[in-house]
């Protein structure tokens, strides 16, 4: 493994390490560095902030596993999404707690834009070009999101393959709705 991940690793574990005791919000990026005995030049040499280590964090364990999946298709990789926020979910309740500018939500908002762009076209073919792809697109896009967050937060949120059963009956039936009856 090459050096350079060994230390991004160290400083994951120690941001995951810091909010065992305070909040996200609250961490800085000196908590991070003085939890596992680094200096801030060596995480400003790694990172621009502490965003950037969450998304690295979801991007390494949770993005990697989503490219190697054997599933091309929205449905079986939203449920493994689910299936690692659920088995992450402390981490991520505090994670998105932050909405602010450079926060983890806006992050995961253009990494899934791009999934569910390339998916949504291919499951209905006749959103692509549409004139209102786009729109309909980032409408699922906020309801995928703010379900998500919604969820996780909740102390006794549902099992993933349920969560993601439910929102899959209400999408897939006002997504076929719009496409049967909306020509403009």
């Amino acid at each position: 493994m090459p050096e350079s991940n060994i230390t991004k690793k160290v400083l994951a574990k120690a941001l995951k390490n810091c909010m065992q005791t305070k909040s996200f919000a609250k961490i800085t990026v000196m908590d991070i560095c003085e939890e596992c005995g680094m200096n801030r030049k060596t995480f400003y040499y790694h990172f621009k902030d502490k965003f950037d280590l969450v998304n690295w964090i979801f991007n390494i364990e949770c993005l990697k596993q989503l490219h190697h999946s054997e599933y091309v298709f929205l449905w079986e990789n939203f449920e493994t999404l689910c299936e690692y926020f659920y088995e992450n979910k402390e981490f991520y309740r505090e994670v998105f707690s932050y909405d602010g500018q450079n926060s983890f939500t806006e992050y995961f908002q253009e990494i899934f834009y791009a999934l569910l762009a390339e998916d949504f076209c291919v499951v209905f073919p006749s959103l692509k070009g549409h004139k209102y792809e786009s729109f309909v697109i980032s409408l699922y896009l906020d309801v995928f999101v703010c379900g998500i967050k919604r969820w996780i937060r909740d102390p006794a949120c549902t099992p993933p393959k349920e969560f993601c059963m439910l929102i899959k009956m209400i999408l897939l039936k006002s997504s076929e709705a719009f496409v049967e009856n909306f020509h403009y």
